[in-house]
């Protein structure tokens, strides 16, 4: 994989009025191409977070690049 392919999973997890919220953040080195999502659950968000590790294995197509920015709160 060379630095124009790759790509990169943030996770951040916090408490919030007592409740978790778990965000995932991908991206590639365009600093404009990402995605994110954001989860209550953490179930749903471990699994979103599966399929994203998986798509990093060699053979899979990079990640489609979407402007992070356009995303609400609470998507995903």
């Amino acid at each position: 994989m060379s630095a124009d392919d790759s790509r990169v999973i943030v996770v951040r997890a916090w408490r919030d009025c007592g409740r978790t919220i778990i965000r995932v953040l991908t991206g590639t080195r365009n600093a404009r191409a990402g995605e994110q999502r954001v989860f209550s659950d953490v179930d749903t968000a471990c699994a979103q977070i599966a399929a994203l590790i998986k798509d990093l294995e060699p053979g899979t197509p990079p990640i489609r690049s979407v402007d992070a920015r356009g995303y609400p709160e609470g998507t995903g």
